[in-house]
């Protein structure tokens, strides 16, 4: 009987404990502690440091790659960065990553994936210093180059398919690879391809010369030629060649300035018994010396939310306006920024505010130019680098105008469409790492006037934002610190997250929609790094 009584208080002060942890747990975002030092980023910013090495350690200069979130082997879609290392084998930028992000992977040019490791800093900071391999496969033709999309046409048998297109940087040259399936029963003789009359035959490779071919053909390649049905030719002159479903490849090396202009290519292929067909193939080509960074990933969206109550604390279900972004950065080689793209999609407007929504570009980079966008309705403001897409949420979803979209299960899902914007800019140099110093900027939202601006926590207001209606009713910012749109318990009126995310449904508070969130923010964004992968599926709006 002793020992039972021993046990039962045994059980019960564990019982009691674990209660006690269970009661803890915030179930409300005004139970959270929060530093001040905390700005609710859910993203990291990533100093690159790359260098490329041969397979012996010599390094490699020009080496054209591509950086990937996720392993291109297995996941598509994922591609932050596009770009080259130097002449001296170095490439240095920044990037912005979801933060429980450990490694990314690269893959240069005609060769293998590879990983990257994260050197974790802080919980705000990171760094990659690493060597890579390049390696360049022998059979490249096999390989599609990540800024070209191979095309094919067929004709009398003749399947012409134009492969990839493969830069070589040291020499200011880049190789197309053709392939020619022959489904005739009879043989493979001649290839022709059309080349810009302005290229020189000095200029070709090959060129007056005996080819062999990966098919074991071989060819007697002559330009210029002029065929009497395409005109200004190379050609490949062969004989007893592949018949009956067999391929051959095709190899054309021309100066890289020609792909500025040149986007088409006629092909002409024979077989004996006077069998012939003609296709011209339409292209697209990027050479690789341009820079393109996606956030947060090629073909993919992060999401923004907002509560439009400021200066008054909201029910922090987070989606009086919740928005999809998708950017681009084209850049030249050395760097220069020159075009964003931007796509945006509405996904929820829990609010029966008017609610405009823009974004501002940092001070080293401006517009340079018109700003084209799908709905017409985007401008760019005085200052010449902040661009409003809208000025009212419901002139881009104007289906159920007098209801909440998507946010009340109990209601109709509202099918919402991506909006673009292309927007010319120049750029200067810039030494600082802001966190709004990259994609999607400072983006904000505001409430039934121009005025009264809402960003994300710590992110400052344009020049149009009414400053007198901070440190009113709930807002404790102090623009002096640089700190801004925070309560006195330093809860932020948005979030950011680098990832397409879902979201609470009506007054369901975020904290409760993601029973991580509360750990993440208390332990400054160090822990549940990956808190909006977790959510409660019963307090998430269920999209369709």
């Amino acid at each position: 009987m002793k020992r039972l009584l021993i046990l039962m208080f045994i059980f019960l002060i564990f019982t009691a404990c674990e209660n006690k942890d269970e009661a803890e747990e915030p179930n409300s975002m005004a139970d959270l502690s929060v530093s001040p030092d905390f700005a609710f980023n859910t993203t990291k910013i990533v100093e690159l440091n790359l260098t490329s090495r041969d397979a012996s350690g010599n390094l490699q200069p020009n080496v054209p790659f591509s950086i990937f979130k996720k392993d291109p082997a297995t996941a598509s879609g994922s591609r932050v960065l596009r770009s080259a290392t130097n002449d001296f084998g170095n490439f240095e930028n920044t990037i912005k990553l979801p933060a429980y992000y450990n490694k990314i992977y690269i893959r240069p040019a005609a060769s293998e994936v590879q990983e990257l490791a994260i050197n974790h800093l802080s919980s705000e900071n990171a760094k990659i210093d690493a060597d890579f391999i390049y390696s360049p496969n022998k059979l490249k033709y096999n390989k599609n180059l990540d800024s070209f999309e191979p095309v094919t046409a067929s004709d009398n048998g003749f399947v012409f398919t134009l492969q990839n297109i493969v830069a070589d940087y040291e020499n200011s040259t880049a190789t197309i690879t053709i392939s020619i399936t022959n489904n005739n029963n009879k043989k493979f003789k001649d290839a022709y391809f059309t080349i810009p009359s302005s290229v020189l035959a000095t200029e070709i490779e090959p060129n007056n010369t005996n080819y062999e071919s990966p098919a074991g053909m071989t060819y007697w390649v002559q330009y210029p030629v002029n065929h009497w049905i395409m005109g200004n030719s190379i050609a490949y002159y062969g004989n007893n060649g592949f018949k009956n479903g067999e391929t051959d490849y095709y190899y054309i090396t021309l100066p890289l300035e020609v792909f500025e202009f040149w986007n088409s290519m006629e092909m002409y292929a024979t077989a004996t018994g006077n069998t012939s067909g003609q296709v011209t193939l339409d292209f697209s080509y990027t050479p690789e010396f341009s820079m393109t960074e996606y956030y947060p990933a090629e073909n993919e969206f992060g999401t923004l939310a907002y509560e439009d109550y400021w200066p008054q604390q909201g029910d922090y279900d987070m989606n009086d306006l919740v928005i999809d972004y998708n950017m681009s950065l084209e850049k030249s080689y050395v760097g220069d920024l020159e075009t964003i793209f931007a796509q945006f999609n509405i996904r929820a407007i829990g609010a029966s505010y008017t609610i405009g929504f823009g974004f501002q570009l940092p001070d080293f980079i401006q517009v340079n130019g018109n700003v084209t966008s799908t709905s017409g309705l985007a401008y760019v403001e005085a200052d010449n680098r902040t661009i409003v897409l809208f000025d009212d949420a419901r002139d881009i979803v104007t289906e159920n105008s007098d209801q909440f979209i998507n946010t009340d299960p109990a209601l109709p899902y509202i099918e919402t469409s991506v909006m673009t914007i292309s927007i010319p800019v120049v750029s200067s140099d810039n030494n600082t790492d802001e966190d709004w110093f990259l994609p999607p900027y400072n983006p904000f939202i505001f409430v039934n006037e121009r005025a009264k601006e809402i960003h994300l926590a710590n992110f400052p207001p344009t020049n149009q934002a009414d400053l007198t209606l901070f440190n009113t009713q709930d807002d404790a910012s102090d623009p002096v610190s640089d700190y801004y749109y925070r309560t006195a318990a330093n809860l932020p009126w948005a979030f950011h997250i680098a990832e397409s995310s879902l979201y609470p449904i009506e007054k369901i508070q975020i904290i409760q929609a993601f029973p991580e969130f509360y750990q993440w923010a208390e332990s400054e964004g160090n822990q549940a790094t990956d808190w909006y992968t977790f959510p409660d599926e019963n307090l998430i709006y269920p999209v369709p």
